[in-house]
């Protein structure tokens, strides 16, 4: 009889024990997360490549530009989602990839990709190996203000939206280089 009236009285305990007040975990409000930061093309690039990699172990980059989305504007050569196109030589196929800090227009936040495609190469433009990006997309922007006459052309647009491609061109003997556009895309540019 003491046993059972023992075994009643700690399962009783126990039960009413775990109704007692909310924990102190719950009684904190959690903050609010924080706001998706812009990142630079040079780390969007290793983001974009560490996906690519798992596709094919040869993967070079082909090229890679800024997407402008409405609802997070870039700024300063930082945006909120990029595009890149990987070559694989082996597989003789280009995969193009995005990479966004947010969901919007139609791009998931993170990494993702389109299928591959057949791959033919242009004599104007070859593959370039990652590591070769040397310069981030901020600085390319610096290094573009620091000629007069762009200088001039963004301090009478100060309000253009800005567009950022690198790819390895005849242009650029062929080395990986940073273009810098003011305007939405390169066909609408004010100039680069």
């Amino acid at each position: 009889m003491k046993r059972t009236l023992f075994s009643v009285i700690v399962a009783a305990s126990l039960i009413l024990g775990g109704c007692s007040s909310t924990s102190p975990t719950a009684r904190k409000s959690k903050a609010p997360p924080p706001p998706p930061e812009l990142v630079g093309g040079q780390s969007a690039a290793y983001m974009m490549f560490q996906a690519a990699r798992q596709w094919s172990q040869d993967v070079q980059m082909y090229s890679m530009e800024s997407i402008d989305l409405d609802s997070l504007r870039g700024k300063q050569g930082k945006f909120a989602a990029w595009r890149a196109s990987f070559v694989s030589p082996s597989r003789g196929r280009i995969k193009t990839y995005a990479y966004s800090v947010i969901d919007a227009q139609g791009i998931r936040s993170g990494v993702s990709h389109e299928p591959d495609q057949p791959f033919m190469t242009r004599p104007q433009q070859t593959p370039f190996y990652i590591q070769a990006i040397k310069t981030d997309s901020p600085e390319a922007l610096e290094a573009a203000l620091t000629d007069k006459q762009i200088k001039d052309m963004a301090d009478k647009n100060p309000d253009s939206p800005l567009f950022f491609q690198i790819e390895a061109t005849a242009q650029s003997q062929m080395s990986p280089a940073w273009r810098v556009v003011w305007g939405p895309t390169i066909a609408q540019s004010t100039g680069s």
